[in-house]
């Protein structure tokens, strides 16, 4: 049985679930493979294989794929990126592995991520590569999989459908260790047995010889990555000899894809719990020990403020009762390190006006005229966007507006007044129509006294 809809498709083969999945940017095309099934007491497991769609990839997977209901699918999937598998990102460098290992960060998005590790990877001499980045669940077991491969698609094929991941010597040692992890520290092939030994004698069929596998831990501990990196040539051949002369250069590369990937899930977790970056803020505060009163004191609010209307607000929206409790998911979601986050913007100030708060229905609204219930401030990104924002305000000849560079979260587009503060600026009181400034007529309604005059058109 199978649902197809737009680039997914989904069967169920057995006690299996499988969705297969074409994603298509800018800049290269990915299939992937998620697979769901039970494991006793770890109840259901997530695996997902993402693919970089070329030729070859395409290829391996098809013909390694165990079942023949995924495999009639995934041409019509795929589509046209398999005929057009050039990836249009741009190239990564001359072939200094430090400049190359330095644009994995602005990756801007998984295919260009994978293509890039790739790149890295084979440029430091060895031939296959993939990375593992894996979920606890509340009771510490492994509960997803997901797995970047930007070639040897028919390895990671094989490790799915033999569940290799539930006894995998490398992925048990990343569990709990940072330290790198070698094929010749899990000892000789013909001395291992079951599926330790097929999963070796299946890599090395494949050209995959000798391995390094680079753990990386999130602070949390929710999350953990490794990367897998082999050759093709044997431990007792000198095969581990440059993987080890590089293992700090693999720390870097598995380090770089892991912040990548923590990042998304971040910024995710932040667009989809709705809170604000004030909102944020608050809850950083009383994660760090503050209570109510002392946030209020910092942030220049009433206690009730914080309590009847910020934690009502942020317990809402994280469906928890106390701010205890949203402190505690906050940080498991990842959402706390957002806090201490930061990046440089610029807002438009001005002493008459106050802050530059954002534009409704044409109307400017400032924090010194009309702050009308708004809590932040818009950031611009640089000094050129910040101009052309002043320039659309068509300021009075003369004005004293000016750019103000003020720390924002790394995913804001706006400023809080706490933010604003710190950097230097003065505070308002959303709660207010006013806060005394001079009238702003270009963002409040006038009144007419009597009939107009003779000249009024």
């Amino acid at each position: 049985m199978s649902l197809v809809n737009a680039g997914v498709i989904k069967l169920s083969v057995g006690q299996e679930k499988i969705i297969l999945r074409a994603r298509t940017g800018r800049f290269g095309s990915l299939l992937e493979r998620e697979s769901r099934s039970t494991h006793g007491r770890r109840g259901e497991v997530r695996f997902t294989q993402v693919v970089l769609v070329n030729e070859k990839n395409v290829k391996d997977f098809i013909e390694s794929e165990p079942y023949p209901e995924v495999q009639s699918v995934v041409p019509q999937l795929v589509g046209d990126a398999i005929a057009s598998d050039a990836l249009l990102s741009t190239p990564m460098s001359d072939g200094d592995p430090f400049e190359m290992i330095r644009k994995l960060a602005g990756a801007p998005d998984e295919a260009v991520l994978a293509d890039r590790m790739t790149t890295v990877v084979q440029h430091l001499g060895a031939g296959t590569c993939f990375f593992f980045l894996t979920e606890r669940g509340d009771n510490g077991d492994h509960q997803s999989y997901r797995v970047l491969a930007g070639s040897h698609a028919d390895f990671v094929q094989k490790y799915v459908e033999r569940k290799w991941y539930a006894t995998d010597p490398f992925l048990t040692h990343a569990t709990h260790s940072q330290n790198p992890f070698f094929s010749s520290d899990v000892g000789l092939i013909g001395n291992l047995w079951g599926s330790r030994r097929e999963m070796g004698e299946f890599g090395r069929r494949l050209g995959a010889s000798s391995w390094i596998a680079m753990p990386v831990h999130g602070p949390e501990g929710r999350f953990f990555g490794a990367l897998y990196v082999a050759n093709s040539i044997l431990p007792s051949a000198g095969g581990e000899e440059p993987l080890r002369n590089n293992r700090l250069l693999f720390k870097l590369i598995a380090g770089e894809v892991f912040d990548w990937y923590e990042r998304q899930e971040r910024d995710f977790s932040l667009k989809s719990s709705g809170l604000t970056t004030f909102e944020l803020d608050i809850l950083d505060s009383s994660a760090r020990g503050e209570t109510a009163e002392q946030i209020a004191a910092s942030l220049n609010l009433t206690p009730n403020a914080v309590t009847r209307r910020y934690f009502r607000s942020i317990n809402s929206k994280l469906k928890t009762r106390t701010i205890t409790e949203a402190v505690r998911l906050a940080r498991i979601r990842g959402l706390l390190a957002l806090a201490s986050s930061r990046k440089v913007g610029y807002v438009l100030h001005s002493s008459r006006y106050g802050i530059f708060l954002r534009c409704e229905l044409g109307a400017p609204f400032w924090s010194g005229v009309i702050p009308a219930g708004i809590d932040e401030a818009q950031v611009f990104a640089d000094i050129e966007s910040a101009q052309k924002g002043m320039d659309a305000l068509m300021l009075p000849t003369g004005h004293d507006c000016e750019l103000r560079r003020v720390e924002v979260h790394h995913t804001a587009t706006t400023a809080t007044i706490n933010d604003c503060v710190v950097s230097g600026l003065p505070p308002w009181n959303p709660s207010t129509n006013t806060n005394g400034g001079p009238a702003d007529d270009s963002g409040t309604p006038g009144t007419l006294e009597g009939p107009p005059p003779s000249s009024y058109h």
